[in-house]
């Protein structure tokens, strides 16, 4: 009589959440990255509606990594936790970051900016550290 074939472990499943091809999350990146106007004649960064669209797409995306993620059972409920935790942090940071955003040519927004950017680095790092868990 065969066994029954075991699924994926939840932590595989997680794993596999977090290195899937983000197509959608690239081009809202991309999107982000366009909105943001630097030129010879305009030294000041200036933003387009498109960089306030894009950091709402990838919030959006890193928000329904963590629905789908949360809802996975796991043995490895503290990678889980970890990887949850991260990206938390990271949708926090991308919020921040928004919020500084109308004020980034001047000397707080500049400064809210940088900050966001920093909570933002560590959180995709512990992500990466919360991923490495996984396996």
């Amino acid at each position: 009589m065969a066994r029954p074939r075991r699924g994926k472990s939840g932590a595989r499943r997680i794993a596999d959440i977090l290195d899937a091809p983000q197509t959608d999350l690239n081009q809202a990146m991309a999107t982000t990255g366009k909105g943001f106007f630097v030129s010879a004649q305009n030294p000041e960064a200036s933003l387009s509606r498109g960089t306030y669209r894009g950091l709402r797409v990838v919030r959006a995306e890193y928000q329904s990594m963590r629905r789908r993620i949360q809802e996975i059972e796991t043995g490895r409920e503290d990678a889980k936790a970890d990887v949850l935790d991260a990206l938390t942090r990271f949708d926090s940071a991308l919020g921040a970051y928004a919020k500084a955003l109308p004020a980034a040519n001047g000397g707080t927004g500049a400064a809210a900016l940088v900050k966001a950017a920093g909570k933002a680095k560590r959180a995709s790092a512990d992500l990466e550290k919360a991923r490495s868990k996984l396996t």
